[in-house]
């Protein structure tokens, strides 16, 4: 059984369904993370709140959030305007955390997320981006993907950030994965050249 997700296709504007496994990338809430860092990061955001609808970047403080910085990106959101085509917010890695980068994520920093390879990788992020900027509340997704032997499982929170109290102009990312990742991104690189 699949979920049809609607992808819109920038270039003629079209709408398009594209299946994507159920098991491969799926929501999930908070309380089902395995990853305790994971959940500590998400309690934190909704702490940082304090009755506004998502906290600012300003709120975010690394000594409060030292057992994940390594596992943390912060990536800015870039709205469309009312000169471009695109109907979708894009997004750009301002910062990558250490732990990332050694998994194979080297040079992320100053890149955009449309850029990462393979696609259905790339798919699975925007879409974790897309939907924490465009609802302003937190993307909890739990990834699992088997591709040509090789294995990716992670969990990853998108949780939105906003400088004016209104839209979200920043994700902080949190992601936790399981060993088994190394290989896959050897093999899948996650930047073209």
């Amino acid at each position: 059984m699949s979920v049809y997700l609607p992808i819109v296709e920038r270039a003629s504007q079209m709408l398009v369904l594209q299946s994507i496994p159920d098991r491969g990338d799926r929501r999930i809430i908070a309380d089902e993370l395995s990853s305790e860092m994971l959940r500590r990061l998400v309690a934190h955001w909704h702490d940082l709140r304090r009755g506004r609808p998502m906290p600012s970047r300003r709120d975010i403080k690394a000594e409060e959030i030292g057992y994940a910085l390594g596992r943390v990106m912060l990536v800015d959101i870039h709205w469309p305007s009312a000169a471009t085509e695109a109907c979708d917010p894009t997004f750009r890695f301002r910062l990558v955390g250490s732990q990332i980068e050694e998994t194979g994520h080297r040079g992320l920093t100053g890149r955009w997320a449309h850029e990462l390879q393979p696609a259905f990788y790339r798919d699975a992020v925007l879409r974790a981006y897309v939907e924490a900027a465009v609802e302003g509340s937190p993307s909890i997704r739990r990834i699992r993907y088997a591709t040509g032997g090789h294995h990716l499982r992670y969990e990853r929170v998108a949780l939105p950030l906003s400088s004016y109290g209104a839209a979200a102009d920043t994700l902080l990312i949190g992601s936790d994965w399981e060993p088994v990742n190394r290989d896959f991104f050897r093999v899948y690189g996650p930047l073209d050249a």
